[in-house]
This record gives C-alpha cells, structure tokens and sequence, in this order.
C-alpha cells in the first residue's frame, strides 16, 4: 500500500502516512503514534513495555488475519475514539464477548493472553504496573486538575500553573 501510494505521487514517502504502530523501516524498534506523551518517566516505561508485549504478541499469533479483519478495525476505530474522548474512564468493545469492558477488565484480559509473552520479553509487571497508572490518574488528569484547582484562584495563571506541575 506504502508503495502504490508512493508511486501515484500521492505522499513522499512513509513516513507522510498516518498510523498507531509500526515496525521503523530505519531502526530496530517500533514506533508508536497513538499516545500522548507520559511526563512521568516509570509512565513511559511502562507503556513502551505494553505496546513491546502487545507487538510480540501479534506477531506471533497465528490469528493475525482476524484481528486485521473489516469489523475488527471498525472496533478498532470506535475503541480508539473511546480512548481519546474518555481517556481511562473509557469503555471498551472486546470482539468474541458482549458489551464493553473498562480499562481494568481489558488489562485482566490481556494479562492473561498474553502471560507467555510477558515472560519472554521480562516485562510481566506491565499489566499490574499499567493498572496502577489507571488508578493513579495520567499526566492529563494530573494535569487537568492543575488547572481547575489554579483556575479558582484569581490572578494564578492556570496555564503556568501546569507548566510549573509538567516540569517538577
């Protein structure tokens, strides 16, 4: 599809094409796209550690081709726009179950799926680790309460104020 896309003029080349995660065609990582960044660095750590096992996982799993199948990228759609528009308070449609699941159950469920290769890659403690995050609060609900606690006060600068919270 890069290629096609290419050819016909259409993007300079790859890196114009939008997408959450990939395989970097210039390094030996993978490059993620879906996220805000964590301004905590255990954050940071522990996302990188769930999109590696989530990776690992996928490409090794003999049932790629359902998971790239037209319904599932229609929940894909969906689940994404739960995310950016509830953040960790969103709800989630799991295929194969009825209803949706929050955050905490998708976590349980992924734990378990994807326990051997968590251990492969020594990153088992990033479900429980990611679960924490979740009751804890993101950097935007940190940061969001900032500038709602900084707005009442007259005269404070809200937006400073989460700056200042950002850069501690």
């Amino acid at each position: 599809a890069v290629n096609a896309l290419t050819d016909a003029g259409m993007v300079p080349d790859e890196s114009f094409l939008w997408w959450a995660m990939r395989p970097s065609l210039n390094h030996p990582t993978v490059e993620l796209r879906i996220c805000d960044s964590c301004t905590r660095l255990s954050d940071a750590l522990v996302v990188a550690a769930l999109y590696r096992t989530l990776f690992y996982f996928a490409a090794r799993s003999e049932d790629v081709p359902s998971l790239l199948s037209g319904a599932a990228e229609v929940i894909l759609d969906e689940n994404r726009w739960q995310a950016a528009r509830h953040g960790i308070d969103a709800h989630f449609i799991v295929p194969d179950c009825s209803g949706a699941a929050d955050i905490g159950v998708i976590l349980r469920k992924l734990s378990i799926a994807m326990q051997v290769a968590s251990c492969e890659l020594e990153s088992e403690d990033c479900f429980t680790s990611a679960a924490r995050i979740v009751s804890h609060g993101t950097s935007a609900d940190r940061q969001l309460a900032v500038f709602e606690n900084a707005a009442c006060e007259p005269g404070t600068g809200a937006l400073r104020a989460v700056a200042r919270s950002v850069a501690d």
